[in-house]
């Protein structure tokens, strides 16, 4: 969905100067909007949290169905409302909302079932905020059905909404910075010198 992201927000911006769009703006709005969220940045998110949440909480073996089901629910969401945005409200505004939440509801109980089972007791920072960024995602499921029963008119519901789950990924992608900077900045520092002197 990133060719979609771009050319949708390629169009807003032009309509900025010429109103291109028309009445329309803000349907592409929303549409440009979740295609970003749940069709690029959250499915990376879900694969790279496959990978790195067990690695960082030590919880291997843990059943790895919700994934599947958050990557389908999303992308399926993303593609309907791609597909369908035109149509009439139960198939452009309801179907797609249904699948994004089930594909954000099943990634948020895998990352839950990691933490759950995982063998390291005690969380680090960077697991910590991770953790919240998780819960502020969840939490921005809760006004979703108020913004889209209220449309364009409901501007606290999408506010709140939209400000959740960007700070919710914000926080995530934060909390894994913690674990990922230092060890990539220590291998550019010491990497070359591992093996033939002591290092930190």
């Amino acid at each position: 969905f990133l060719a979609e992201t771009v050319v949708l927000g390629a169009s807003l911006a032009v309509n900025l100067g010429t109103g291109l769009l028309g009445k329309s703006r803000a349907l592409a709005l929303g549409v440009h909007l979740h295609l970003a969220l749940f069709g690029w940045v959250l499915l990376v998110m879900i694969a790279v949290a496959r990978q790195l949440l067990p690695m960082f909480l030590l919880s291997h073996g843990t059943d790895a169905r919700p994934s599947r089901w958050a990557v389908a629910g999303d992308g399926l969401g993303c593609a309907a409302l791609l597909l369908l945005h035109h149509g009439p409200v139960v198939v452009s505004r309801w179907l797609p909302g249904l699948l994004l939440a089930f594909g954000t509801a099943a990634f948020l109980f895998q990352a839950q079932q990691f933490y759950r089972h995982r063998h390291r007791p005690r969380l680090d920072p960077g697991l910590r905020l991770a953790a919240a960024g998780l819960v502020v995602l969840g939490l921005g499921l809760l006004p979703a059905p108020l913004a889209v029963a209220g449309g364009a008119r409901a501007t606290v519901a999408w506010t709140g909404y939209v400000s959740s789950l960007v700070l919710g990924i914000s926080l995530f992608v934060a909390g894994h910075y913690y674990k990922i900077v230092p060890f990539l900045v220590w291998y550019y520092r010491f990497g070359p010198l591992a093996g033939s002197r002591p290092s930190p």
